[in-house]
């Protein structure tokens, strides 16, 4: 059984599995400033069918922006000041925002803000009872064997030491999390990509604990190999892994997604193609019109449903 059909079993509904949360009257989501009291959890977040998440604030932000620009004129009882309420405002950590079935948010850079992060939108999902639920993190990576502006679609997350999972530790153990996601996702988003005549590939991404010696990159503070070694080790990746990119949140974000038994996507913008350089040269507006692409597709991606119910 993949992870798309056990999703669907459930209903797209969020599976935690930690029967001690039945114990805890009024669970507080510290890094968000909501709790399962307070707020009406289930008349806010109920209808919620889309996550959208990816590193920076501002990305976000301008994400949740031309969402509300995109539906505006299409859904006459969208509140006006969506785009504008940040719903994590008093957790101080993270930004958030809900456009119509779509809820939004940032999630650091990295592993563990990230992890933070979907712990709680995975407990505030579960107590709101969404269903039909798609995560997607739309984010930035470095190209393995793929020019700049591609858009890199993950197969499977794979560790920094090529493991196509990802190693979860608690308590001082080890548990390995499958890291693949759904295909039947994969296959919708990509159908938008190329109507929109946007290049993509789909392969693995390797998710690193760092930005520099972990990507193999000889730029950092620090560097034990030569640039020779980096080139056999990249296109190692790229011919017998076929990895086609570099970032640091997939393999995570796919095995939290997986665990919690909802669909899983992480759709990325090439910045550089790493066969070719370690430093990313292009100039702001140029990357910037590759996340902005990937936006649009995301954009489409999300509200295509929801337009063919208003029909």
């Amino acid at each position: 059984m993949n992870n798309y059909e056990i999703a669907m079993n459930s209903e797209g509904s969020v599976q935690l599995q930690n029967e001690n949360l039945k114990n805890i009257d009024v669970d507080f989501l510290y890094h968000f400033g909501i709790d399962n009291k307070t707020t009406d959890l289930e008349k806010t977040f109920g209808d919620v069918n889309f996550v959208v998440m990816g590193g920076s604030e501002g990305r976000m932000e301008n994400f949740a922006k031309a969402l509300y620009n995109h539906l505006k004129d299409k859904l006459p009882n969208l509140d006006p000041k969506c785009a504008e309420t940040d719903l994590a405002k008093k957790g101080g950590r993270y930004v958030m925002f809900k456009i119509a079935n779509t809820l939004i948010l940032n999630h650091g850079m990295g592993f563990g803000s990230l992890s933070i992060a979907l712990h709680e939108i995975l407990k505030l999902l579960h107590y709101a009872k969404a269903k039909n639920l798609t995560f997607i993190r739309m984010g930035t990576c470095g190209g393995v064997g793929q020019e700049a502006g591609t858009i890199c679609i993950t197969k499977t997350g794979y560790t920094q030491l090529i493991e196509p999972y990802f190693p979860y530790a608690a308590c001082g153990k080890v548990i390995k999390l499958p890291s693949t996601a759904c295909d039947q996702t994969i296959k919708i988003f990509s159908e938008h990509v190329e109507r929109a005549g946007l290049t993509f590939a789909i392969g693995n991404t390797v998710s690193t604990d760092d930005f520099y010696e972990g990507q193999g990159r000889t730029d950092g503070a620090f560097c034990h190999y030569t640039s020779e070694q980096k080139l056999d080790w990249l296109r190692e990746l790229s011919t017998v892994h076929n990895v086609i990119n570099f970032e640091m949140e997939a393999c995570l974000f796919i095995a939290s997604c997986n665990r919690a038994k909802v669909k899983s996507l992480c759709a990325c913008a090439a910045m550089l193609n790493r066969l070719n350089g370690d430093q990313i040269t292009s100039t702001k507006e140029v990357l910037g019109g590759y996340v902005d692409k990937l936006m649009s597709v995301v954009i489409e991606f999300v509200s295509s449903p929801l337009l063919e119910i208003q029909k």
